[in-house]
């Protein structure tokens, strides 16, 4: 009885709640499938991001020599100088890069700054620094020193510099007689382009002190068309392998980098990628993945071993596959990084991410293991998909004060004024120079930044000035304004604007009730007293075109460091559109939403398109998010800003949101700036009903226990039939309660007929 008793429960708790494996892993693959997606997705978004930095850095200084800005006659000490100052800035401003230096092709010149490496100004790094051997020279040097490095007499030369310039050489620390500016690949790799709107990148080589690098360089012209030189920037790729094992994987994921001649050049696993005077590849790195799944990339696309293939069919488009490596099945994702023609790899197995629990068999899973799984799996991607976004956020909007930081040092540099000078002081509206080398600032600014809408310089004095450039339709249109009079060419008070970079010819359309310098923009840096090299950010506000925007401001010193006043303020627009495009770029699921408000509750774009604004005494205003007509935003957004009186939102914030129709999970971070002296400070959301997770038809939370009580029920039930049918048959005498019939004394017992077998004699 026990067992039948048994067996029933087991039944009626596998028929409650149980499903097959089958079913589970389908619902649970598509999710863990977009988590490796996810990470190879960053890890391009992160690699991209940073190697982007060099080529914008050398198309500026490339900008500054071809329209006259900087002088290109590098025997004179002065124009040198101010060249070895441009750099100095440029490499303190641009952390991510290691060397800015350029060749000249008149003289032979190399004038660049590289940073020290570790071991040379502490000896305790010098087993990681190969090769390097600190030498007085650094003695005393910091580890954030320059080193300059120049040719003089036909021999390089090298010394550590601490000036805020870096003109005033410290120590000398070597000279060699050898080197040769135009022999070096990075010079005649740039030479050779064809145009100067092109850069190029070296394959990765090994650097002095044993680190792995590249270098990207690009041709510098005069506007005659002559060719005066290189501009080259280096990075060394340590910072590959430091994100990579900054980004959280599960299990023992390995990831790593490939270049196309197969040379390892970042992993998370512990393989020290450079031996001897080589890199080590995929094939002697001694870890059978690498090489399995490398070899196995390259075999089904031949493209990546090709440095000048064509890649399209590589480039931003997901390598999925599977390989057997050491009797293991393993799942890997590859995207292609296109400039550089390199790979980013992510291999993992089942194992390694989430395997739901058998607790019932091999087969068959319960109903409540399987949700519980998918839901954790979906939370990993989930607050993947934040992160990530407000990363691919802050990247973008650094676009802004990078191109302050360049026309602001082009003024600081003397490139603005007529002649070269240090300090500058204000420019001067009535000097065609300073009014032309303006223009040409701002509208190269604004080429090397295609992510900006506007950039412009409001400047101080009698009358105040403003000229800028703005892109619409893909034309820069050139905007002048002055306070009075015809001053700045004007036939009326306040804003012109031209449809083109050409004043003389473009048709001028005046703004005479337009005032600039009541605006926010100039207004607030005065009002808050921003100090040299800090910017400020500005509300998000609806721009005269009536686009949703952003300004990052920053003050103009001239070059005058020392002055308490300053020249003007420098301005950088975004319009937000962008947020809505990296909205619908994550493949938003069915009934997900997602949208951005900033931290007092303005919403600023989302997923569904509903109105970001209203208009209010004829003024546009933005409109609150828990005003939307959208109800999932309206409502989510006021429990988000409930949940902001006691949360910070610095790392993703979860919340179970119960609605009739379904269940929601509401997630959130906070998107900062956080080296402005005045950051933006938004908040990104996410909602997802758990009914788009997955197409199985899940218990709640305790249905589990419904399953148990019903198996209960059951076995109670068959448990009191048996009992009935067991009295009956104890009543009737049958079955095991059979009692025999007494026959003749002499004759045979009859038994009776049932289907027990017969008793025997008495």
């Amino acid at each position: 009885m026990l067992r039948i008793v048994t067996c029933l429960l087991l039944a009626s708790i596998v028929w409650c709640d149980c499903i097959d494996d089958a079913t589970c892993k389908r619902q649970l693959d598509q999710v863990i499938e977009d988590i490796r997606e996810r990470i190879t997705d960053r890890l391009q978004q992160e690699t991209e991001d940073n190697l982007g930095i060099a080529p914008t850095v050398i198309n500026v200084t490339a900008l500054s020599f071809h329209d006259g800005m900087m002088e290109t006659d590098m025997t004179n000490s002065s124009y040198e100088n101010a060249l070895l100052e441009h750099f100095w800035r440029q490499l303190f401003s641009y952390t991510a890069v290691d060397w800015i230096y350029y060749g000249d092709e008149v003289t032979g010149k190399f004038i660049g700054f590289r940073r020290v490496y570790k071991c040379e100004v502490d000896v305790t790094y010098c087993g990681y620094d190969t090769g390097v051997v600190p030498q007085a020279g650094f003695a005393g040097a910091q580890a954030n020193s320059l080193v300059r490095l120049y040719t003089t007499g036909g021999q390089l030369q090298a010394w550590t510099t601490v000036e805020a310039t870096g003109s005033n050489l410290v120590n000398h620390i070597y000279t060699d007689p050898t080197f040769n500016t135009k022999t070096r690949g990075w010079y005649t790799n740039g030479k050779n382009l064809t145009t100067t709107k092109e850069s190029v990148w070296t394959q990765p080589y090994l650097f002095t002190g044993g680190r792995v690098g590249v270098t990207v360089s690009r041709k510098v012209e005069v506007p005659t068309g002559n060719f005066i030189g290189v501009v080259a920037a280096d990075y060394e790729l340590d910072f590959l392998s430091q994100f990579i094992g900054e980004i959280p994987v599960r299990g023992n994921s390995t990831i790593f980098i490939m270049a196309s001649n197969k040379d390892l050049l970042a992993t998370n696993l512990n393989i020290n990628i450079v031996t001897g005077d080589n890199i080590v590849t995929t094939d002697n790195a001694g870890n059978a993945v690498i090489k399995g799944v490398a070899d196995e990339l390259i075999r089904r696309y031949p493209v990546l071993m090709q440095f000048n293939g064509d890649w399209s069919g590589v480039t931003n488009s997901t390598i999925r596959g599977t390989i057997t490596v050491d009797s293991v099945l393993r799942n890997y994702d590859a995207i292609g990084i296109f400039d550089l023609k390199w790979t980013v790899v992510v291999v993992s197995t089942e194992s390694d991410f989430f395997t739901p629990q058998r607790d019932v068999s091999e087969n068959c899973i319960t109903k409540t293991s399987c949700r519980e799984v998918i839901l954790e799996a979906a939370k990993d991607l989930r607050h993947r998909t934040l992160l990530q976004f407000r990363e691919q956020t802050n990247n973008y909007l650094s676009a802004a004060p990078g191109a302050l930081n360049v026309m602001d040092n082009a003024y600081n540099l003397g490139n603005l004024a007529e002649a070269w000078c240090d300090p500058c002081g204000p420019l001067s509206w009535s000097n065609a120079a300073e009014k032309n080398n303006l223009r040409l600032q701002t509208r190269n600014t604004l080429s090397v930044f295609p992510e900006l809408s506007w950039v412009y310089l409001g400047m101080e004095g009698t009358p105040k000035t403003l000229m800028g450039f703005r892109r619409e339709n893909n034309v820069l249109e050139m905007w002048k304004s002055c306070t009075a009079g015809d001053t700045c060419g004007a036939t009326t008070t306040g804003t012109a604007f031209y449809n083109g970079e050409d004043e003389a010819s473009a048709v001028r359309t005046p703004l005479p009730s337009d005032n600039p310098w009541g605006r926010n923009w100039y207004t607030t840096p005065e009002t808050i007293k921003l100090p040299l090299y800090q910017y400020h950010w500005i509300r998000p506000y609806v721009f005269a075109t009536g686009e949703l925007g952003i300004t990052a401001v920053r003050k103009a010193f001239g070059g005058d460091f020392k002055t308490t006043g300053y020249m003007g303020v420098w301005g950088a627009d975004f319009t937000l559109s962008f947020l809505e495009t990296f909205l619908e770029a994550f493949g938003v699921v069915t009934g997900k939403v997602l949208y951005i408000m900033d931290y007092e509750g303005d919403l600023l774009g989302s997923n569904v398109k509903v109105p970001y604004s209203k208009e209010v005494n004829n003024v546009k205003q933005l409109l609150k998010a828990t005003e939307v007509e959208n109800e999932i935003i309206a409502q989510s957004a006021n429990t988000v800003m409930l949940m902001k009186t006691t949360l910070s939102f610095d790392t993703v914030v979860s919340r179970l949101w119960d609605r009739p129709t379904d269940t929601y999970f509401i997630d959130a971070i906070r998107i900062r700036d956080t080296v402005a002296a005045n950051s933006y400070d938004w908040i990104f959301v996410m909602v997802t009903p758990e009914s788009s997770l997955y197409d199985i038809n899940f218990p709640d939370d305790s249905d589990g226990i419904k399953g148990y009580v019903i198996a209960i029920i059951v076995v109670c039930t068959v448990f009191v039939i048996v009992i009935f049918v067991a009295v009956v048959m104890f009543i009737k005498g049958v079955g095991p309660f059979a009692r025999p019939s007494l026959g003749a004394p002499d004759g045979p017992v009859e038994a009776e007929m049932s289907p027990t077998p017969e008793v025997g004699t008495v």
